[in-house]
């Protein structure tokens, strides 16, 4: 996957940002977009194969809303 992505400009960053956007996604709006519940909990799985933990604070701090 890597090499696949490398090839696209700033593919690695898009993918991360894609990922992330899955996970974060509210529960109202999945349904709206027809993207299934269990997409998230695999947008995770997938993300924790490419972060360190100290990735993932940096992660759930940029997305936490106050």
């Amino acid at each position: 996957m890597t090499e696949k992505l490398s090839i696209i400009p700033g593919g690695q960053q898009k993918y991360r940002y894609l990922l992330s956007r899955l996970y974060c996604l509210e529960d109202d709006l999945v349904l709206e977009s027809g993207i299934d519940h269990d997409i998230g909990g695999l947008a995770y799985e997938l993300l924790n194969l490419r972060f360190t933990p100290e990735d993932g604070a940096d992660m759930d701090a940029a997305f936490a809303t106050s």
